[in-house]
């Protein structure tokens, strides 16, 4: 089987990308990562549970999501994180708890409060992973199985619902789609501020313009945009924000659109 997955990875120009897993809390033996050192040699693992990692017993995690290991943006006038461009490992955040009273808001900012912190995103979200009936009772999937157990390792809401004709989208789909848009603007402009040659060709007045529109953004979505414990990033450093109704009367519409804008006269300007 080892062999037939490396040869059909290797005629889709994949070898490099493939990697084993899922190690979580629970890390495999030296007898298990032996075996599938020889099997598959020098291809990476994942890893996923509460703290990153980057390797394991001589292995090389090739990609990691951790549930208390990600660092959060401060604000822009201490200094700028820039967690997309972050070198090493792909490093995520695991949102193992989604509070039900954060609203839509989380599904939203999601992906922006990472790239804001020191992570390159975030990972380990349930696309199809429905409730099951079990008897008379309705369980999540992860949970639908007792003989074995996910433990820390559970995927929580899923972000798309059954049709009748396989997954259809929802609102947290869309909500979370349009914040990953908002991310490529983001990402974007940054990359011409953060490059010298680049932002020698913006020019002062807009390179300072530009920069000024992702602060707001930063303090907004960092301070504003956050409630509790399960959502709220800051509350584990002991800080809370204001919440998600806060946010949504902020004018968070306001900000995407110049965001936006400011995306479209980067590009005006570099072409």
């Amino acid at each position: 089987m080892a062999e037939e997955l490396a040869a059909l990875m290797k005629r889709r120009n994949l070898e490099e990308a493939m990697m084993l897993g899922i190690m979580g809390d629970l890390r495999p033996s030296q007898e298990v990562m032996d075996v599938w050192r020889e099997l598959l040699p020098g291809a990476k693992w994942v890893c996923q549970g509460h703290h990153w990692a980057s390797a394991h017993r001589g292995v090389t995690v090739g990609y990691t999501a951790g549930v208390y290991t990600p660092k959060w943006a401060v604000d822009p006038a201490i200094r700028r994180l820039h967690g997309w461009n972050r070198p090493g490992i792909p490093a995520s955040y695991f949102p193992r708890i989604v509070p039900r009273q954060t609203g839509l808001v989380f599904y939203r900012m999601i992906a922006e409060w990472n790239i804001e912190g020191k992570q390159h995103g975030v990972g380990r979200l349930a696309a199809d992973f429905f409730s099951v009936k079990m008897g008379k009772r309705s369980l999540p999937l992860t949970r639908s199985y007792h003989e074995s157990s996910w433990t820390n390792l559970n995927l929580r809401e899923p972000w798309l619902a059954p049709g009748p004709e396989g997954p259809i989208s929802t609102v947290r789909f869309e909500m979370g789609r349009e914040g990953l848009q908002e991310c490529e603007a983001r990402i974007f402009v940054e990359k011409a501020l953060i490059d010298e040659t680049l932002r020698a060709k913006l020019g002062g007045k807009l390179a300072t313009k530009c920069q000024a529109i992702l602060d707001e953004r930063t303090r907004h979505n960092m301070w504003t945009g956050f409630t509790r414990w399960g959502l709220c990033p800051g509350a584990m450093q002991g800080l809370y924000g204001l919440g998600y109704h806060w946010y949504a009367s902020s004018g968070w519409q306001q900000r995407s659109e110049e965001l936006f804008n400011a995306a479209a006269e980067v590009a005006k300007t570099l072409r």
